[in-house]
């Protein structure tokens, strides 16, 4: 988080929605662009039939997907991830600041 923020001290930063903050981009290192192979866990709507009453069953199952993408697709599907998470470490941390209060 202090990578991603100017000052992680300010709630407009955390929220990165401070207007000091440089650019904050996420830098790598260079690399060759392949394909690659990541799992992800996705919810599937699955419709059986009920064994005893005869009527279809819609549920949900989590399933453990294979994806394949370009190494390049993966490190920005990456910092997306990030950012939304950095969101919610901030909304985290301004709730505990407002229960010690």
């Amino acid at each position: 988080m202090k990578n991603l923020c100017c000052s992680p001290s300010t709630d407009q930063c955390q929220l990165q929605g401070c207007k000091s903050c440089p650019e904050n981009i996420i830098t790598c290192n260079e690399f060759t662009d392949k394909i690659t192979f990541y799992d992800l866990w996705e919810s599937v709507k699955e419709e059986t039939t009920g064994h005893r009453s005869g009527k279809k069953v819609v549920y949900i199952r989590v399933i453990k997907q294979r994806n394949r993408c370009m190494t390049h697709e993966l490190v920005d599907k990456y910092v997306k991830l990030l950012q939304k998470y950095v969101l919610h470490l901030a909304r985290i941390i301004n709730q505990h600041k407002g229960m010690i209060s």
